[in-house]
């Protein structure tokens, strides 16, 4: 059963999923954050139009923050002939902005943890909004 853009009856909820595929791609990301980058967490939220995967930073006992954040989101324009755009944030700034799920998924593999001094890394300062 296919659960992309999965709709209830009226007066609920519009759902929007990233596809089997695209998870399956964004896990892989993931898989080599942990080796490489030593990210620990991650959640997978679903709101209204949009789909999110974090990577979650614990940070002690002042709780947990979204270190990255890559978002899929339902089009409102439908001049681009695209039905959804993906955003990538590290924290709470959006890094890049694109129609292009491969474009967004090479940045989020891309991206580096801080370093272990918890000194931010050029890659971290990179702003590629479109």
């Amino acid at each position: 059963m296919d659960f992309e853009g999965f709709t209830r009856k009226e007066g609920m909820l519009h759902v929007m999923l990233f596809s089997p595929s695209e998870l399956r791609q964004i896990l892989s990301c993931y898989s080599e954050g942990v080796l490489k980058k030593g990210w620990k967490d991650y959640a997978v939220d679903t709101l209204s139009g949009q789909s999110i995967f974090s990577v979650i930073d614990h940070q002690g006992g002042q709780g947990s923050v979204a270190l990255y954040s890559l978002s899929k989101n339902r089009s409102q324009a439908k001049k681009s002939g695209n039905d959804f755009f993906y955003r990538l944030f590290y924290r709470e700034t959006q890094i890049l902005r694109t129609e292009s799920f491969l474009e967004v998924l090479a940045l989020f593999r891309a991206v580096n943890a801080k370093d272990p001094k918890g000194k931010q890394s050029q890659k971290d300062r990179l702003i590629v909004v479109k």
